[in-house]
Order: C-alpha cells, then sequence, then structure tokens
C-alpha cells in the first residue's frame, strides 16, 4: 500500500472516529516519507486532547518544509501563550508561503486568553 493510499484510508478512519487506526496509518506514512503527515498526525492528536507531542510533531513538519505545520505551529504556540515562540515561527510560515490570517492570530490570542483565565490561581 502506497504512503498517498495510508493517507487516505487515515483520513477516512479519522472521519469515521478510528482515531487508534488514523494514528496508525499516518505514523506509517511519515516513516515511509509523508512530510505532511506531521501535521495530520498533530491535527488528530489535538483533536482528541493529546496535547504531549503535537509541538514536536509541527516542528518536524516545519522542519520537512511543510508550510501547512509552519502555521499550524504559530497558531499552537499563541493559543499556549508562548507569543516569542510564536511570532518566529510566523516568520517561517511566511517564508514557506502559508502565514496565518490576521483573523487566525486574532482567534489563537483570544483562545489563550479565555484558557487562562479559566484556569485556576496556584494557591502557593
Amino acid at each position: 500500500m502506497s504512503r498517498q493510499d495510508k493517507v487516505s484510508l487515515a483520513r477516512r478512519a479519522e472521519q469515521d472516529g478510528s482515531v487508534e487506526d488514523a494514528e496508525r496509518l499516518y505514523r506509517e506514512a511519515i516513516e515511509e516519507g509523508d512530510s505532511y503527515g506531521y501535521n495530520n498526525l498533530a491535527q488528530l492528536l489535538i483533536e482528541v486532547g493529546r496535547m504531549r507531542e503535537v509541538e514536536r510533531l509541527f516542528r518536524k513538519g516545519v522542519n520537512a518544509g511543510d508550510p501547512l505545520a509552519a502555521k499550524n505551529l504559530a497558531l499552537f504556540l499563541l493559543e499556549e501563550g508562548r507569543e516569542v515562540a510564536a511570532t518566529e515561527t510566523i516568520r517561517v510560515a511566511r517564508r514557506l508561503g502559508r502565514p496565518p490570517t490576521e483573523q487566525e492570530l486574532t482567534d489563537s490570542r483570544t483562545y489563550h486568553r479565555t484558557q487562562s483565565s479559566k484556569r485556576p490561581l496556584s494557591s502557593g
């Protein structure tokens, strides 16, 4: 099975709610050289709340030259409140031809602010 077939099957599995199958197929496609797979897998993990690996996957996609991974990494960093790191990644996304729109930047910053206000203050 070609890596394109694996990506197609992974997308179908994702749509059907078969997260484990989608993840396995994306990982297999990545192992076979699908540089866009990093972005696809990172997005899947975000959707299911598995944030631990997301930044690393986006960065691997950026290093492989995927402009969408650069854009999504910038937005992810903004949502995490990491403005300085996001600024550099936005420059990379621009250089690769896929910068975030102003609306996407605003939405990501707003998301961070709303999430920050929901977190309990530490008592310490």
